[in-house]
């Protein structure tokens, strides 16, 4: 159940419901290794999906410097939408892929299918994408410069608690 005797939005969730979003949100990408052979601005690319996918990255400080979506084609002859990650943070391959992949389950789009792909900064193909590609601005990871230890104890407005 969620939000039980404390809103009005309470609900009691059904078990059948319970197994599909744990079973939709377990599953992986494939992985594939096909060469691109062209790429070109991306087209009918429906409004939710792109919604879904920025509100998705939004959440996705630090993990890359820029996404963009574009229409690939590959050498193997098949067609598609590729969304490329460029500047990846390392081990952050998994989370943007699982991302996009939510973006898509829920943007209520039946059928939809996107291809992923990750390039380091200076890759070649990162400068082609980014020429003809949407682009998507991911926010900057924001460090504090500033780190102030108190000891406990030490601030005479909030003493320590003795268990």
């Amino acid at each position: 159940g969620l939000n039980f005797e404390v809103a009005p939005s309470a609900i009691l969730i059904p078990s059948d419901a319970l197994i599909w979003l744990t079973e939709t949100l377990s599953q992986t990408p494939d992985r594939l290794e096909d060469g691109i052979a062209e790429l070109t601005s991306p087209s009918s690319i429906p409004e939710l999906v792109l919604t879904a996918i920025d509100a998705k990255l939004a959440r996705a400080a630090g993990l890359a410097e820029a996404a963009y979506i574009a229409g690939a084609t590959y050498k193997a002859g098949g067609r598609g939408h590729l969304m490329a990650f460029i500047g990846t943070h390392p081990g952050a391959e998994d989370a943007l892929a699982k991302a996009v992949g939510e973006a898509l389950t829920f943007s209520g789009i039946e059928a939809g299918s996107l291809d992923i792909a990750f390039f380091a900064s200076h890759d070649l193909v990162a400068e082609r994408i980014a020429n003809v590609a949407l682009r998507f601005d991911l926010p900057k990871l924001e460090v504090s410069s500033t780190l102030t230890l108190v000891a406990p104890g030490s601030d005479p407005e909030k003493p320590p608690r003795l268990r």
